[in-house]
């Protein structure tokens, strides 16, 4: 038996002991190849994750896919700071935003925003 093998106790003593066997050496090419096909394969699987997850975040998080709320539009006025024009059913509010709260500036009919038909 291995000395690894005699030293331990409990689970690793079940191991095989091929676990700790030395190996020929491989050539440095060898080597080097063996490793960049593992990082490749690692560097896939987890590209694969991370678009399955976001792929499937707008399903578990409603906030992220549309509803009765609907930000139509908006402008940046300076870091931190804009207004927002904010559909809620079939009414839009204009809301004005900083980095410590949020104002009411208006509420606007439909037949105010522009682009909208103008009735006579």
């Amino acid at each position: 038996m291995h000395p690894v093998t005699l030293a331990c106790a409990g689970w690793l003593a079940c191991l095989p002991t091929g676990l700790w066997a030395e190996e020929a050496p491989l050539a440095p090419s060898e080597d080097m190849l063996a490793a960049t096909v593992r990082v490749a394969g690692f560097l896939i699987f987890f590209i694969a994750v991370a678009l399955l997850a976001g792929k499937f975040a707008k399903r578990i998080n409603p906030a992220l896919g549309s509803g009765p709320i609907e930000v139509v539009g908006g402008r940046g006025l300076a870091p931190g700071v804009g207004v927002r024009l904010i559909r809620v059913g079939d009414r839009h509010f204009l809301v004005g935003f900083t980095r410590e709260q949020v104002t009411l500036l208006a509420e606007i009919q439909a037949h105010e925003l522009p682009g909208s038909e103008v009735s006579p």
